[in-house]
């Protein structure tokens, strides 16, 4: 299995958080079809402004050829829900975690549209907070493809503040583990399967242990690989929900 390292920041669903940084080789391969061009999904990278404030932080998403998202407001939000679109506009509904808050999501809207380009403009809602985000495609990243044999590695993350690492092993059989070298030994353990071949995300599920969290317990998400100048897909995006929906978080850069 070919090693990699990966930028990233992580809040652990015990609200736990690093930080780090690193570089990799490319794969050999482009393993990816031909995508169709009716695609519905995609990820995107932007920007987000919370209303009634004045500064923007950047975003971006991950939606899926089923009809699910993931929106990432970094340092603040995650959203976890379902979409639809009619003609160039888009609305959603689901639920929105608070990143380093203790469990509970609260239920959240979003409505946008999309431009010729691709590009999303669009709000968010949910008790208590309101704001924005524009986000331009990154089709070049969704539609390379995906495989097991290209996402297996293994990602770390330096020590952060906190004194921790986190490291995740990715087998080529989408068996996974993310360790985080805390004292109770936190760790998720789960399977991850490509859903599309020829788009770049992955569906997985295990379970979260010894993370001293009422979290502990059945987690689902996403992954999906990006690219670190001057490397390619040496970065991997983990979106993390429990399945009772109560917390969500996200590894990656």
């Amino acid at each position: 299995m070919k090693g990699k390292l990966a930028t990233a920041c992580l809040v652990l669903l015990a609200s736990l958080a690093a930080c780090g940084g690193g570089g990799d080789e490319e794969d050999e391969d482009d393993l990816g079809e031909e995508p169709e061009d009716n695609s519905g999904g995609g990820i995107w990278e932007g920007t987000y402004r919370i209303d009634g404030q004045t500064d923007s932080r950047a975003a971006f998403v991950l939606a899926t050829e089923e009809g699910e998202f993931v929106l990432v407001a970094t340092g603040h939000r995650i959203f976890f829900g379902s979409a639809t679109a009619s003609g160039n506009s888009f609305s959603g509904t689901g639920s929105s975690y608070l990143l380093g808050a203790p469990p509970g999501g609260q239920s959240a809207t979003i409505a946008g549209t999309v431009a010729a380009d691709g590009s999303l403009s669009g709000s968010y809602s949910l008790p208590g907070e309101s704001g924005t985000f524009n986000l331009v495609p990154q089709d070049f990243v969704y539609e390379r493809g995906a495989s097991l044999a290209r996402l297996a590695g293994v990602y770390s993350v330096p020590p952060n503040p906190q004194g921790f690492t986190v490291t995740a092993s990715i087998n080529s059989d989408g068996v996974f583990t993310i360790n985080f070298s805390t004292a109770e030994g936190c760790m998720v353990n789960g399977t991850v399967q490509v859903v599309h071949p020829e788009f770049n995300y992955y569906r997985w599920s295990g379970n979260q242990s010894s993370c001293n969290a009422p979290t502990d317990g059945p987690v689902r998400g996403f992954m999906y690989l990006g690219d670190m100048p001057p490397g390619r897909d040496n970065y991997v995006r983990i979106f993390i929900q429990t399945q009772s929906q109560t917390a969500g978080t996200w590894l990656g850069p």
